[in-house]
């Protein structure tokens, strides 16, 4: 996972050395479980992100997949701070709006240190269902930090990889409302 020392990009994951299952281990077992019961520590996410770069893109998402799936239904203080999470992630987005999102960026930064698979899960839902938020949502997340994007990124894909989602409208030509919504918030995120 350590890859090319001269470019610094991350290389395959080699699970048979010792330090590198070391570390995944680490981070499937104590790193992201305890992040996501910290409140709001950007020194957290930060620090967590400085071991999880070293692996490619691949293998963190795969971290991310068992954060969102397994790792919260893991323990009972996972998986009610998980639901907390989840209210106060709705009830952010419930009053965000043009006119108070300076206000509400630091509760959403916050969220999205600790527990950004599910704060992003939400965002892009609200993203897709409403058009009009492009610009609010994008603002509001104005203090995610690098591994916030990776996760945002990792949601992303992985709602545009599902095939449960159908792609165009009854019509067969014209693609489906959440698919414009989600590239047009996507567009402007870049």
């Amino acid at each position: 996972a350590l890859g090319d020392p001269l470019t610094k990009k991350p290389g395959a994951t080699d699970y048979s050395n010792p330090v590198v299952a070391f570390w995944v281990r680490a981070i499937r077992l104590y790193l992201l479980p305890a992040l996501s019961l910290v409140r709001g520590n950007a020194v957290a996410c930060v620090d967590i992100w400085g071991i999880l770069r070293h692996f490619d893109s691949a293998e963190r998402w795969r971290f991310y997949g068992e954060w969102s799936s397994s790792i919260y239904a893991s323990s009972g203080e996972l998986q009610v701070r998980k639901r907390q999470v989840e209210r106060e992630a709705k009830a952010i987005m419930r009053r965000l709006s043009h006119e108070n999102v300076d206000s509400l960026q630091t509760a959403i930064g916050k969220l999205a240190h600790s527990n950004p698979t599910i704060i992003f899960g939400i965002v892009v839902t609200q993203a897709m269902a409403y058009p009009n938020m492009t610009s609010v949502l994008i603002t509001a997340l104005k203090f995610v930090v690098n591994m916030g994007f990776d996760v945002l990124m990792h949601t992303i894909i992985t709602i545009l990889s599902s095939p449960s989602r159908e792609r165009y409208k009854p019509d067969g030509v014209n693609p489906s409302d959440w698919l414009i919504n989600l590239s047009k918030f996507i567009g402007a995120m870049m």
